[in-house]
């Protein structure tokens, strides 16, 4: 289940300021990601929410947008059940998935 866009503040000039929080799947977090580009390109503002290391694997974005988007690196806490440093699916054996 992936998370919801959640709209977090709307400035005088009808320009919203929206939270993206994906799943910590890599395809979940792209498609997230595009949508993100999506809405900047309206001129909304937008957080991008993930963990330090998912959000530097993500592509580069066109710097025209750079302006509109924040990326809020929050890393995870440690987990007995998961190796260290995993922040995603990815980082995880096909058997721990």
């Amino acid at each position: 289940m992936a998370l919801e866009p959640h709209l977090t503040s709307m400035a005088d000039d009808g320009k919203l300021h929206i939270v993206m929080v994906s799943w910590l799947v890599l395809g979940h977090m792209i498609l997230y990601l595009e949508l993100t580009k999506l809405i900047a390109q309206k001129g909304h503002k937008v957080s991008f929410v993930s963990t330090p290391r998912n959000i530097d694997r993500l592509p580069k974005l066109p710097p025209s947008l750079y302006y509109l988007l924040n990326f809020a690196k929050i890393p995870l806490p440690s987990t007995e059940n998961l190796p260290e440093n995993t922040d995603a699916t990815s980082d995880l054996p096909y058997d721990k998935v």
